[in-house]
């Protein structure tokens, strides 16, 4: 109550209604998700892959080029060895070489064309490849955010249970006077030694201390959901305590193991990146045969811009790599290993997902199991400080029964807080492992 006041008057205070308005579960994993950094990075990623698709998807489309030049130059003309008169059928046995500094005027203007016809795999697998590499991106991105979200879950949990922490600290503050002050009368009146008054003001001073620690716990769980949120100025939001998440009956290990191989983006990704090396391995080996394209040309040129020649051209080349072998092979090998890397790391995964799972339904079940006994203890606690709390006051009881019955229940509570705070973290952690998270789609590029 006294965090949810300190939020609703620092909202007034600054001016900012949205600051006092309670934060609920759900706006904090819409607002994590749309301005984390590390959603942020991946979705560029995103846009990267989709880049390089657009390179990709260019090498099928022909390339066209247009020149325009203009120079200013001598028309000198300088021999080269074996041109002679006869080669132009000119009569006479000489030429007359000079050079001179007279400079002409010279225009040219033109239109190149080439394209690719077959390259033996070499565009089709850099297409494959960087299609692949674009659903690798896409699965990044829904990884990110599925790690965001459990992220925000356990922090959200975190200052709940901090809150909590808080409010059983007060009630032992606020026990801890209460028994102070009962000591003190029974002192004065006589019936209880003076050594019961400084047990109890002990007792209230450590009460205090853990008051102290509590509200200390609540401002960093809030600086921590603060920060995943990439809100700082949400830290004193009060927060909306959610419905619990705990379904009926926890799924068999294999049900979950196969769901969770179909639906984790991580496997997604890694599937997407063997894809693309495949396609890698395609392309490089194309580089072993020829390359068959086409090309034509216009140019039109001369020494003025109204008295220009043109001329045009059309024709194919072939384009063999004689000695490329022994390059292409290296290229192929180091393809194919990095091919077969990845699919170690796909089994390696599979492995690892495996894990995951039965770690997350153990921790479940655990969870499940210890809270129910857990607030046993805490009804069974109570029942024993009012008990204790009677006999004192009756005179019937000392206060160490007194004061262990009321750390007894203190020590109780703290544990319950943490036992909800240990089966919210396990639920969330057994939805993200199933890779089933309720996060909507990834958006991007197709």
């Amino acid at each position: 109550m006294k965090g949810t006041v300190t939020a609703l008057a620092l909202g007034l205070l600054l001016g900012d209604p949205a600051l006092a308005q309670p934060l609920t579960l759900e706006e904090a994993i819409r607002e994590a998700l749309a301005r984390h950094p590390q959603v942020v990075a991946a979705r560029e990623g995103l846009e990267a892959a989709a880049g390089r698709k657009d390179q990709a998807v260019a090498r099928w489309i022909p390339s066209l080029a247009g020149t325009a030049s203009y120079t200013r130059q001598t028309g000198n003309f300088a021999p080269r060895p074996g041109l002679s008169p006869s080669n132009f059928g000119a009569s006479g046995s000489t030429v007359r070489y000079r050079s001179v500094n007279d400079s002409y005027d010279y225009f040219s203007v033109g239109l190149s064309l080439q394209q690719t016809i077959w390259d033996f795999g070499r565009t089709l697998g850099t297409h494959r490849q960087a299609s692949a590499g674009i659903d690798a991106a896409r699965q990044d991105l829904q990884a990110a955010r599925i790690s965001l979200w459990g992220a925000v879950v356990e922090r959200f949990h975190g200052v709940l249970a901090a809150e909590e922490m808080r409010r059983v600290a007060q009630r032992g503050e606020e026990q801890a006077r209460r028994h102070l002050e009962l000591a003190q009368a029974r002192v004065e009146a006589g019936t209880r030694p003076p050594i019961d008054r400084v047990r109890a003001q002990a007792e209230l001073e450590g009460a205090r201390a853990a008051l102290v620690a509590a509200e200390n716990g609540v401002a960093v769980a809030r600086e921590a959901l603060a920060a995943v949120l990439g809100h700082p100025d949400w830290a004193d939001r009060p927060l909306v305590t959610p419905p619990s998440a705990v379904s009926s009956d926890l799924p068999e290990p294999e049900a979950l193991w196969q769901a969770a191989r179909e639906s984790r983006p991580e496997r997604a990704a890694l599937e997407s990146r063997i894809r693309a090396q495949k396609a890698l391995v395609q392309s490089v080996q194309g580089n072993y045969w020829p390359i068959l394209s086409w090309n034509a040309f216009f140019n039109d040129a001369g020494l003025q811009v109204r008295e220009m020649v043109w001329n045009w051209g059309i024709g194919a080349t072939l384009t063999v790599p004689l000695l490329a072998a022994p390059g292409t092979a290296g290229q192929v090998r180091e393809a194919r290993a990095g091919l077969a890397a990845l699919e170690a790391q796909r089994e390696a995964m599979d492995l690892q997902i495996r894990m995951e799972v039965r770690q997350a339904l153990s921790r479940a079940r655990d969870a499940r199991k210890r809270l129910e006994f857990l607030e046993a203890q805490v009804a069974l606690g109570r029942e024993a400080l009012a008990l204790a709390e009677g006999r004192y006051e009756a005179g019937a009881g000392t206060l160490v029964e007194l004061l262990d019955a009321r750390t007894a229940l203190e020590n109780a509570e703290a544990q319950e807080v943490q036992g909800r705070f240990d089966q919210a973290v396990a639920e969330a952690n057994l939805v993200r492992v199933s890779g089933r998270v309720p996060i909507g789609p990834t958006g991007g590029e197709e």
